[in-house]
């Protein structure tokens, strides 16, 4: 366990080479200073600048995932909520309502301009990778840790999850969903054998502003702090950066929808309302 990527960083490694742990603490220190918004000379900061940059394959990898997450999800997920996050006052890592908060107040502006093989970003354009970029390091590192040699591996990054190969134990991997209420409990157990688990929690991260209460969660609609009732939007897919991408836009959803917006893209999940009613989806069975 480390820190990284303003999270905690868990990674269990079966076999494979004796510094797997050393591998996959490095590499994701890497890609957190090839992406973060925190750290001046990131290529995602001097491609948000609209520097001159021939940003790594890792970073190509973030955009296409961020343009293809803001595809799939039909813009609910959208990456260029940049300025509205500094706007509602998250502008420092691990610091929230740190500066001035201000109201974005209009729409973000999305990916339509976006050409994944030439990332210079268009005027107007800038991308927070959040949550994508710790779904798609648990990708990344997960799959390199398999390709060293590893029998099994588990990252997770802030809670985006991956996992692949052979568990510790016989059963196989067992993902316990946080209750949003209660740090201390589960309130669901979810068996996977190869695959990730991602869950999206607006209430986690609250700061009180002038206004009122403010999350980092950013409607890209308004250009606001969310309002939702949803607590909690868990989703399973094959990848943590799809599963982030769709957890997140089901958060948005609603709770009434947020189940059908997860089964709608073929995916299983679990949503709890701000109320304490946890939902299913209907295919999440074969996990549980």
């Amino acid at each position: 366990m480390f820190g990284a990527m303003g999270s905690t960083v868990h990674v269990v490694v079966v076999g494979g080479p004796e510094d797997a742990h050393d591998r996959a603490a490095s590499r994701v220190a890497e890609l957190e200073r090839l992406w973060s918004r925190f750290l001046d000379d990131s290529e995602m900061n001097r491609l948000n600048r609209g520097e001159e940059c021939t940003p790594s394959p890792s970073t190509v990898r973030l955009i296409q995932c961020c343009l293809r997450g803001w595809e799939m999800t039909d813009g609910l997920f959208d990456p260029t909520v940049l300025e509205a996050m500094v706007a509602a006052g998250y502008d420092r890592s691990r610091t929230l309502g740190a500066g001035t908060v201000t109201a974005a107040n209009h729409p973000s502006p999305g990916l339509a301009g976006v050409d994944p093989t030439h990332p210079k970003l268009p005027d107007g354009v800038r991308i927070d990778p959040g949550g994508i970029g710790k779904g798609l390091a648990a990708d990344l590192v997960t799959d390199e840790l398999m390709k060293a040699g590893a029998a099994g591996a588990l990252v997770n990054v802030g809670g985006d999850l991956r996992v692949a190969g052979r568990a510790p134990g016989a059963r196989g991997w067992d993902v316990a969903i946080e209750d949003p209420f209660d740090e201390e409990r589960s309130i669901v157990t979810i068996h996977i054998a190869d695959g990730a688990v991602a869950t999206t929690t607006p209430s986690h991260r609250r700061w009180t502003t002038p206004d009122g209460r403010s999350t980092h969660i950013i409607d890209p609609r308004t250009g606001s702090p969310a309002v939702t009732d949803v607590a909690s939007a868990t989703v399973l897919a094959g990848e943590a950066w799809i599963a982030e991408a769709v957890a997140k836009a089901a958060a948005l959803s609603g709770v009434d929808r947020a189940i059908a917006y997860i089964e709608d893209r073929g995916l299983a999940g679990a949503v709890v309302s701000t109320e304490g009613r946890m939902l299913l989806s209907a295919n999440i069975g074969a996990f549980l």
